[in-house]
C-alpha cells in the first residue's frame, strides 16, 4: 500500500518534467524553411514551410511548386508533438490540401503526387533535432528512412 502513493508522484514528476522540457526548450515559435530540387528523375521543384510550435502544438503552410505542375499548390498541417526522448520529437500531424496545381507531367509531378496522397492519412511521425541554438535548428524529418530529409529552420 505504500507504494502506491509513490508511484503516484513518480508518474506526476516525470510528466511534469516531460511537459517542462517541451515547453521550456524554447522550441516555440515561427519558423521558416526553403528547399530546392533538381534531380533528373523529379525535375525542379521547390518549397517553402512556414511553420509555428507552440509548446506541443504545431501548425505548418507549405508552399510547392513543381516543374510537372502548373502552378503553386497549398497545404497546411496541424498536429501535435506527442513525446521526446533522445533528440526525436514524436508527433502526430494532419495535412490538409488548401490549393490545388493542375499537374502538368506525372513523371516530374511525383513529389507533388506524393504530398497529395500523404493528405489524405493522418501521420504519426518523428522530427530528430540536429542542432538548435534557439535562433535556428536543423532537422531531419524523416530519421528512420535511408532518404534523409534535412533542413534549416530559422526563426522569423
Amino acid at each position: 500500500m505504500n507504494s502506491l502513493p509513490v508511484l503516484m508522484m513518480s508518474v506526476v514528476i516525470y510528466s511534469l518534467s516531460l511537459w517542462v522540457h517541451l515547453s521550456d526548450s524554447n522550441l516555440s515559435g515561427n519558423y521558416k524553411s526553403v528547399v530546392h530540387s533538381d534531380a533528373q528523375e523529379t525535375g525542379h521543384w521547390s518549397g517553402a514551410l512556414d511553420m509555428t510550435i507552440n509548446q506541443r502544438m504545431l501548425h505548418s503552410r507549405v508552399f510547392f511548386e513543381s516543374e510537372g505542375a502548373d502552378g503553386i499548390a497549398l497545404f497546411e498541417a496541424s498536429g501535435e508533438i506527442m513525446d521526446y526522448t533522445q533528440g526525436i520529437y514524436r508527433y502526430h500531424s494532419k495535412l490538409t490540401v488548401v490549393h490545388e496545381a493542375k499537374i502538368q507531367s506525372v513523371a516530374l509531378a511525383k513529389p507533388y503526387t506524393n504530398l497529395l496522397f500523404n493528405a489524405q492519412h493522418d501521420k504519426v511521425g518523428a522530427l530528430k533535432m540536429i542542432y538548435y541554438d534557439g535562433e535556428s535548428f536543423i532537422a531531419d524529418l524523416n530519421p528512420n528512412n535511408p532518404n534523409h530529409s534535412i533542413f534549416l529552420f530559422v526563426k522569423k
